[in-house]
């Protein structure tokens, strides 16, 4: 939502409670089980039950649903080259109430890098997902350049931030920014091998009608498909 609507300093609080309050609908209206929101503060408090990352630099914030076990918690600011502007990172370390194969736990992501080369955050990232973050991690947001740079490219930004390369990575249209949508930053994804795209559904802006909005994000919701780990009963295991 940005920081003109949805953050405390120099923001607008009406606007701030109705942010929070869409991005608490959107959620219940996808069905999903993570949910990150960027520059949205006080975010989480739109989920109850819901287990949260906690805030960190320009109000990211990463949550997942009940039934969701959460290991380690925490973030801090990306630093990104010479752009002298906080930027953050929110991350925990989790175990799904359905296993993955080949990831008994997952490292799960709100991020928001900043517009210039990223040259911090990975430490943060490490600290608390550990080898996790190299196969078995779902990210989402803002990342401030397109699908192709996240991949790779000069910004490189899933290696450079997590580790590994993203399986899937969605979607890559232009979701920013109101009143000129002309860039594609907004993404999901993640480096699970084996992983597929479910479908995804990209929302069009929601408060310009009701505020006078800078710089708005369309929202995103992605579903992942990921190979299920069962156990059989000879004491092996297979993967669906």
């Amino acid at each position: 939502m940005h920081w003109q609507c949805a953050q405390h300093a120099g923001g607008d609080e009406n606007c701030r409670k109705a942010a929070v309050a869409k991005f608490g609908d959107l959620v219940r209206q996808s069905g999903a089980q993570i949910a990150a929101g960027i520059e949205i503060q006080g975010a989480s408090s739109a989920l109850n039950g819901w287990s949260s990352s906690g805030e960190y630099e320009d109000a990211v914030s990463v949550m997942v649903a009940p039934g969701w076990t959460v290991h380690q918690k925490g973030g801090g600011q990306i630093t990104s080259g010479s752009y002298k502007v906080a930027r953050g990172v929110a991350v925990m370390l989790v175990t799904p109430p359905h296993a993955i194969a080949g990831c008994p736990q997952l490292c799960v992501l709100g991020v928001h890098p900043g517009p210039s080369h990223m040259a911090g955050g990975k430490s943060i990232v490490e600290g608390i997902c550990g080898d996790a973050a190299n196969n078995c991690a779902i990210a989402m947001g803002d990342w401030n350049v397109g699908a192709s740079d996240v991949r790779g490219g000069a910004s490189n930004s899933w290696s450079n931030l997590i580790g590994g390369s993203p399986s899937v990575l969605w979607p890559d249209s232009h979701t920013c920014c109101n009143p000129q949508t002309s860039y594609n930053f907004d993404h999901a994804g993640t480096n699970v091998q084996g992983a597929s795209l479910g479908g995804s559904n990209v929302w069009p802006y929601q408060l310009t009608d009701k505020f006078s909005m800078k710089e708005e994000h369309m929202p995103v919701s992605v579903q992942i498909n990921f190979p299920a780990f069962l156990a059989n009963t000879s004491g092996g295991a297979k993967y669906i």
